[in-house]
């Protein structure tokens, strides 16, 4: 006999019969030809069936019933869009980072400028996981219109090849076609927030000046170089689109008075992005000593926390 059976007390042939048929009368789904599936039936499904088959006396059941299921499955619906909608903005937050800014870059210890930085992009390149090597120069400083004006950073790339390519985001307005800085007045790339905020268009021009100048009779004076707006990029990022400008290697050389070898970091994209910080220990030990790294994982970290912490919150909330 069944456990089903021995649960209910059925000792007796005749009982037997009468306790099956009182079943199939309160579900008449069941005849009593299907009293041997009953006997069966797994608990879940008896008591699923006891409060969602139930009968027209007992239609309040199942209307709580309905309401209780209809309840939990709303709550695990939204659940899963929020959790789904918090990993896709983290997927493409992330992947904007990864297209504005370099996997790993590599600096002197101190404010030194890198020296020969032709030879040293030579020997890290061969490093394992390293796709490409791309030199910048960072520098401060104010952009002023005939509007407004702003501090902002200024970035040196190098105006050609892959290098370039790799180092913009996207171009919104404008062509760098003529980013080679041949032309008398050097080119300059702004964000998009930027170019708003100063009031520039592209094909205007934008004065920068730097801080500490030369030393004169009269005082430090400062350095002044007018550029011409040839593109505004947008990268999605309002830290980088409202604070940033491009402008070639080697006009960023004479702004910032930098020797023709002599640059602020060389920056890498390697193959695996989420290992970027054991091929950043490679780079490292290859460069030698006096250099250090940093990585987009260790720049953006608190943000990433930022997000994760949030994410958990959600699911357990």
């Amino acid at each position: 006999m069944s456990s089903f059976s021995r649960t209910c007390g059925l000792k007796k042939g005749g009982q037997r019969i009468t306790r099956i048929a009182r079943i199939d009368s309160c579900y008449p789904c069941y005849p009593l030809a299907g009293s041997s599936a009953i006997l069966k039936m797994r608990f879940e499904q008896f008591v699923a069936l006891r409060y969602l088959k139930a009968k027209r006396k007992q239609a309040v059941i199942s209307v709580i019933s309905l309401i209780s299921v209809t309840g939990v499955a709303a709550g695990v619906a939204a659940l899963i869009v929020a959790l789904s909608l918090n990993a896709g903005f983290q997927r493409e937050f992330q992947s904007r980072i990864l297209q504005a800014t370099s996997h790993i870059t590599l600096f002197r210890v101190g404010a030194g400028p890198i020296t020969s930085y032709d030879r040293l992009a030579d020997e890290t390149s061969k490093v394992a996981g390293v796709v490409s090597v791309n030199p910048s120069i960072y520098g401060q400083a104010l952009l002023q219109s005939d509007l407004r004006q702003q501090a902002a950073i200024l970035k040196g790339i190098v105006p050609r090849g892959q290098a370039f390519t790799q180092s913009l985001p996207t171009i919104s307005e404008g062509s760098v076609k003529d980013f080679d800085g041949g032309s008398a007045v050097p080119p300059i790339i702004v964000g998009k927030e930027l170019a708003e905020n100063l009031g520039i268009l592209v094909g205007e021009q934008v004065r920068a000046i730097g801080f500490g100048g030369e030393l004169s009779p009269l005082g430090r004076m400062p350095r002044i170089q007018t550029f011409r707006v040839i593109a505004i990029f947008h990268s999605g990022l309002w830290e980088y689109d409202a604070n940033w400008a491009m402008i070639p290697l080697s006009a960023a050389q004479r702004f910032l008075k930098l020797g023709s070898t002599q640059v602020s970091s060389l920056e890498y994209r390697v193959t695996d992005v989420y290992a970027a910080q054991e091929t950043a220990e490679r780079v490292k030990e290859a460069a030698g000593k006096g250099y250090t790294t940093n990585t987009w994982i260790e720049l953006n970290r608190p943000l990433f926390s930022a997000l994760r912490l949030e994410r958990l919150a959600m699911f357990i909330a």
